[in-house]
């Protein structure tokens, strides 16, 4: 121990531990400054995913807009329509061609739709605006499941 205190001692001894300090700082130096390249590739990759789930994101939300408001159109249109059919035609009853007298149908009454002689205009315009209204629905879901589609494989 004591020939190593003298070694540091001496001119050499200071070298040794100057050129040790030298090599351990410039180490340090370059583990830091991988480190900070580390961290800024990261940094960007992160950046980058980012931008690209907002992109994603917005395309989605274009999709999904563009369908909505074609849907609302669609389905404010064809209530115009059922409402000027049913006040512009008059209410009738149309009667069947025959009623049940006998069989599994002679006790039931009429549906909430039926007059006292048949079904009555009104009531098959709504049910015709209720079946449109399913339709409009369907096939704006088909749109919507499409234009996603293509959106995603862009």
């Amino acid at each position: 121990m004591l020939g190593v205190v003298k070694f540091l001692g001496t001119k050499t001894g200071m070298a040794a531990i100057g050129g040790s300090l030298v090599t351990l700082l410039v180490a340090w130096g370059l583990h830091s400054g991988v480190v900070g390249i580390m961290k800024m590739r990261h940094a960007n990759e992160l950046r980058m995913q980012k931008e690209t789930l907002i992109e994603q994101f917005e395309k989605q939300k274009k999709v999904t807009e563009e369908v909505s408001n074609e849907y609302q159109k669609q389905i404010t249109n064809l209530n115009s329509r059922v409402a000027t059919l049913r006040s512009v035609r008059p209410t009738q009853c149309i009667v069947p061609a025959s009623t049940p007298t006998d069989g599994h149908n002679a006790g039931t009454s009429g549906s909430g739709h039926a007059g006292q002689n048949g079904v009555t205009t009104s009531a098959l315009y709504e049910y015709a605006g209720d079946a449109e209204r399913y339709r409009i629905q369907l096939t704006s879901c088909q749109t919507f499941i499409r234009n996603t589609w293509h959106a995603l494989k862009q």
